[in-house]
């Protein structure tokens, strides 16, 4: 197997072992297969998904370890060395290949074949300002709950990502849905559009601890961004260099007259869009747009040219460096009909796996996105695979939530969902169960130590009859002040979707590695969900990744650099990255 260690411009390739079990006997191997046979066998006999705990454990083993060199300036300026890892499989729930299908009973959970991903590309955070304002914004919410009834629809259209778009009003749950980004159906000048990415693996960076940010290519010769990657929405935005408010000066703007491939759209298309604590103006145009090994020609994408606040919520932008959104939504939410760019890239380059999985780092800077596939070390294995309910949202059926021992959610016979929105900051709940929640996890004093935290109960979200179980010290956010709110906001759902639960970024996804994969035609969507690893030797991976750049950041000095290094430590590559860049360069 070969990874690819993606630059902003160039790859670095080191070889890796090709097996699961390359270290283990062929006596092992022939075991193993045998018993996950029978377990999977009974299993799909009964049609019943075992939780983790009830589940027979196998593991392979591989004991080889490579290192990875990562050069710069012409020399080896780093190297990581990856260990294979003990991967346990849990044997009485299905492999998703054997679980759907034809002649397959349909499964509500089964378990990702743990294939890894192929190209990584790092990311850092692009962070504003103070975790407070986290802080206040959860606490705003809460007050505005208890104290003044109010309640808060979740509309496409209404903001930037998630929860710091949301809108409060006292009429009806207008929108069409909740998390999308600068989306509504019914506004003919709101355009919609996705940059996918393919077979990846991106190290992204954290913005106030819950927004995260990655490397985008725009423009011939590429100018590169830092937009935000959203499941929530199927969007593709950037800054334009003609957008001269405050907000847009502090960060890197997108130069159309420094592109000799952009061209704006014809007949123009004029954007003017309002949420609730903001509001941006703006143009579309087309170019060509890089992302790892993938070039994508002739991509129309929205183009920010003027942004601010408009009313007493003030101006999002102020609190946040917004550079651009990359939407990792489904079709469905495009307002244009045109193809996204995901499905382009995931239907001409050849892919094994369409497919891509969130790490969310808990105290580092840097995160990770992986693209067609995963990485063992991030998680603890198995990852338990749900199918999506309607491909709109990645949206999977819910089970019940439980607060402590008591049931929060759901009544039988009725349809209940949760939503994994990387483009929201917190987890949710409707306006009719916030209240009730609020009493049953109040605000409190942190204190000098952990002991406060046994007042607290557990939260477990249940799903295809697996439990994912919420510690207090994963729900619970500290302010500076030393006090303790639960991650948790009022946002209801739009009743056309039914009645979902929002699970973020900073409120789970930072708790749990999350993987989301398209149909193949046979299978169905799927997201999965594993207790993610947060140690030492993994903050120092993703870190050494990033250092790896001269300036540990990502200029066009450093990608210069990275090129060169890579060029001179490896002549072999530039051919081979040359091949493979023109066999998955995509004219839409």
């Amino acid at each position: 197997m070969k990874w690819r260690y993606w630059g902003p411009g160039l790859a670095l390739l080191c070889a890796l072992s090709e097996g699961l079990a390359a270290g283990a006997s062929h006596e092992q191997q022939q075991q193993q297969q045998q018993h996950e046979q029978q377990q999977q066998q009974g299993a799909q006999a009964a049609g019943v998904a075992a939780t983790p705990a009830a589940a027979a454990v196998l593991t392979a083993v591989s004991s080889s370890s490579e290192t990875l060199q990562i050069a710069g300036n012409g020399e080896v300026l780093s190297s990581v060395t990856k260990q294979q890892h003990v991967r346990p499989y849990s044997g009485a729930v299905p492999l998703c290949r054997n679980c759907f299908g034809k002649d397959q009973q349909t499964c509500k959970v089964c378990l990702h074949g743990e294939h890894e991903s192929s190209f990584l590309m790092p990311m850092t955070r692009a962070r504003a300002s103070a975790e407070d304002e986290t802080f206040a914004a959860l606490e705003t919410n809460h007050n505005a709950v208890k104290n003044l009834n109010r309640t808060f629809y979740m509309k496409r259209g209404e903001g930037p990502f998630g929860s710091l778009g949301n809108k409060p009003t006292d009429t009806k749950a207008g929108g069409a849905g909740a998390t999308s980004f600068l989306q509504n159906k019914e506004a003919a000048d709101t355009l919609d559009l996705e940059l996918g990415l393919a077979q990846t693996s991106v190290p992204i960076m954290q913005m106030k601890d819950s927004q995260y940010c990655g490397m985008l290519g725009i423009g011939t010769p590429p100018q590169w961004v830092h937009p935000i990657f959203d499941t929530g929405s199927t969007n593709l935005w950037v800054v334009g260099s003609k957008c001269e408010d405050d907000t847009c000066t502090k960060v890197t703007r997108f130069d159309p007259s420094k592109s000799s491939s952009f061209q704006y759209t014809s007949p123009p298309v004029h954007l003017d869009i309002t949420f609730g604590t903001g509001r941006i103006e703006g143009s579309t145009g087309v170019d060509n747009f890089q992302v790892g090994p993938f070039t994508v020609k002739g991509q129309t994408f929205g183009l920010v040219e003027k942004e601010g606040g408009h009313n007493e919520h003030g101006n999002i932008f102020k609190s946040i460096n917004f550079e651009g959104i990359v939407g990792m939504g489904f079709p469905d939410m495009s307002s244009t009909g045109a193809t996204p760019i995901y499905d382009n890239i995931m239907k001409q380059a050849d892919l094994k796996r369409s497919e891509f999985a969130f790490y969310v780092a808990k105290d580092s800077p840097v995160s990770a996105l992986f693209f067609g596939g995963v990485d063992p070390r991030f998680y603890e294995s198995p990852i338990h695979m749900f199918p999506v309910e309607r491909e709109h949202y990645w949206e999977v059926a819910l089970d019940a939530i439980h607060v402590g021992d008591k049931k929060f959610c759901c009544e039988e016979g009725t349809k209940n969902y949760v939503i994994l929105d990387s483009g929201t900051s917190f987890n949710t709940m409707p306006g009719n169960e916030m209240r009730s929640f609020l009493e049953m996890i109040p605000s409190q004093e942190c204190g000098d130590d952990d002991s406060f935290l046994s007042s607290y109960p557990d939260i477990t979200y249940v799903i295809g009859g697996v439990s994912f179980v919420l510690k207090p010290e994963d729900y619970l956010v500290r302010s500076k002040t030393n006090m303790c709110k639960p991650a948790y906001m009022q946002i209801d759902v739009p009743s056309d979707y039914g009645h979902a639960y929002i699970l973020g970024s900073l409120g789970f996804m930072r708790h749990f590695f999350t993987v989301f994969r398209r149909s193949d035609g046979t299978t169905p969507s799927l997201v999965g969900i594993a207790r993610a690893v947060h140690s030492p030797e993994n903050r120092a991976f993703l870190q050494q990744v990033v250092n790896s750049y001269p300036s540990g950041s990502f200029k066009a000095d450093d990608i210069l650099a990275f090129e060169r290094g890579t060029n001179m430590l490896r002549p072999e590559l530039l051919q081979e990255d040359s091949a493979l860049r023109e066999k998955h360069t995509t004219k839409l």
